[in-house]
């Protein structure tokens, strides 16, 4: 019995053992269940968050493979057969002539004078490449009537002294300088003499001043110096009753009068005589024909032809040499010469003059060209994203660009230490890299927008017209072959590689005479790898599709240019 009984608890231990074991053994699969449950719910969580990130923000996108008309929208009459209007102009005869009298008064010679010694006479004293003049001038247009239309600001008859102007120097619009040369001071001289005192005539040009004070507003407008011709319609101008008033005063007399302007406006003047002169009705008033470029800040000027009333008062001359074989073969000679006398043989002409003069036509045609080309692209594109309907922006697409941008700026900030040259060549130090970015791209940081704000709106503006152009491209089926897609991929690969090398070597001051071949592979080599780290595949296949769809979408315009619109006669 003693023996059972010792046994009993050993098997009651045992069965107690496999109990507990059991209980834990299940207790670890409900861990191991609720665990993976977790983490399955977990992976769920995180997968459903990607997918959300994905969609949201547009990680599948592509342009080529993407259904664009999700983002974008645009109307075949929008982007075919529209009107494109640039300002740009073909080079005429005149800016060939201009160049060449740049090129004179550049190497011109001694002063034929004394210093600042002006001389006022002489039979054989007339304007060449070079000199320096002194005179007074009043530029206008014309209209298809021959109507004098007056252009503000382009005279100095209101100032007291007369400018100096170098012909040759190109601060002028062109053709002033070219039609200047020859001018004799014998036959072509009127003096612009000015009135300070006495009575008003009806064959006068006076210089007013006056202040105009409006009655229903009490607007205050201000003029000073302008330009009357007493022989014209003045009171078309300034309002009924003006010009009797006006022929009443005397020279340097202040008057205060009230009358109803041009407009119907009841107005007060305050009206001043500056002066009076008596030579601009001259029968040899000198005229000069001249145009003004089609880069010119005042739109309504492009390209527009003026006309200018000079009147020379002295001359300062200088030695100069005739554009022919000689002046061209010194010319030639120089260390800063555009072209050597071997690359100028390739040109046409009998000797080197009639050669640099076809050197120099090709120059312009090309220069308007390449200029031609990146207006009209940049035109169409303001026109493109201005017409198509934005529905919206691929995040991925947009975020890419700004990382990089804004990289850029960082990269920027800490190579150069916060530091940017200002206007008076001096550095500017910003302590923070958006007081740094703000400065760098010229935007002023406000509450409401930073730079970072613009270099996002850059990059919108960026693949706006990148999905512009790949919806065209599927809707049109214009899709550039795959052998001219792969052509012109390798192309701009190597363009850009290309680059690279040059300017790592002019920044390095090396050559590729300083390596060995071996030396030389190996450099390319490390600046392929830079490039095309910096910029990815994407930008390489997004560039070599727009390059090739570009030419279509321009040809689909009606491009006009200030030619078209001038009705001025062009140099065929």
């Amino acid at each position: 019995m003693s023996k059972n009984k010792e046994k009993k608890p050993v098997v009651e231990n045992k069965k107690n053992e496999k109990t507990e074991a059991k209980a834990k053994l299940e207790a670890n699969k409900l861990a191991i269940i609720i665990a993976c449950s977790a983490v399955g719910f977990l992976l769920l969580v995180v997968g459903i968050v990607l997918l959300v990130d994905y969609v949201k923000n547009d990680r599948g996108f592509d342009y080529m493979d993407s259904d664009l008309s999700g983002y974008v929208d645009i109307d075949t009459e929008d982007y075919k057969d529209f009107d494109l209007s640039v300002d740009v102009a073909r080079p005429r005869e005149v800016d060939m002539l201009t160049a060449i009298l740049a090129l004179q008064a550049k190497n011109k010679g001694d002063r034929l004078c004394g210093e600042n010694q002006w001389l006022t006479g002489g039979k054989n004293l007339v304007v060449t490449p070079g000199s320096l003049v002194k005179l007074r001038y009043r530029g206008y247009k014309l209209s298809e009537a021959g109507e004098i239309i007056e252009v503000p600001g382009l005279t100095n008859f209101g100032s007291l002294e007369a400018d100096i102007v170098e012909v040759g120097g190109l601060n002028f619009p062109t053709g002033f300088e070219v039609n200047l040369l020859g001018a004799s001071l014998a036959t072509d001289r009127a003096m612009f003499s000015k009135r300070t005192d006495g009575k008003i005539t009806l064959n006068d040009v006076v210089y007013i001043s006056y202040t105009k004070t409006y009655t229903s507003t009490s607007a205050v407008s201000t003029v000073n110096t302008e330009r009357v011709d007493m022989a014209s319609d003045v009171d078309s101008v300034y309002g009924q009753g003006f010009m009797a008033e006006l022929v009443k005063m005397n020279i340097g007399d202040t008057k205060e009068f009230t009358l109803t302007d041009a407009k119907g406006n009841h107005c007060k003047y305050k009206l001043k005589v500056d002066f009076a002169t008596t030579c601009e009705k001259q029968e040899n008033i000198l005229k000069i024909d001249a145009y003004f470029p089609y880069s010119y800040s005042v739109e309504t000027l492009r390209n527009a032809d003026v006309v200018f009333e000079v009147y020379i008062e002295s001359i300062q001359p200088f030695e100069y040499d005739e554009f022919d074989d000689e002046f061209v073969g010194e010319l030639l000679k120089k260390e800063d010469s555009a072209i050597t006398e071997d690359e100028l043989k390739e040109y046409e002409g009998e000797g080197l003059a009639a050669k640099y003069r076809s050197y120099l036509e090709k120059n312009l045609e090309e220069s308007y060209r390449e200029r031609y080309d990146e207006i009209v692209e940049k035109a169409l594109w303001e026109h493109l994203r201005k017409v198509a309907t934005i529905k919206k922006y691929p995040a991925s697409k947009v975020d890419h660009i700004c990382e990089e941008y804004f990289q850029d700026i960082q990269n920027s900030f800490d190579s150069n230490e916060g530091k940017i040259y200002n206007n008076t060549f001096q550095y500017d130090t910003y302590k923070t890299v958006d007081e740094y970015g703000a400065a760098y791209l010229g935007i002023k940081n406000t509450a409401d927008y930073t730079w970072r704000d613009y270099i996002r709106e850059s990059a919108q503006m960026v693949v706006a017209e990148r999905m512009i152009l790949f919806y065209i491209m599927d809707k049109e089926n214009i899709t550039p072959s795959d052998a001219d897609f792969n052509e012109e991929y390798e192309s701009i690969r190597q363009e850009y590689l290309d680059a690279y090398v040059k300017q790592r070597l002019e920044y390095e001051g090396k050559t590729e005479e300083d390596f060995t071949e071996e030396e030389y592979d190996r450099y390319v080599s490390a600046c392929a790898s830079e490039i095309f780290d910096y910029y990815d595949e994407d930008y390489f296949k997004e560039t070599a599709y727009y390059n090739l769809v570009l030419e279509t979408l321009i040809s689909w315009a009606n491009v006009i240019t200030l030619d078209d619109v001038s009705n001025a006669p062009q140099d065929k």
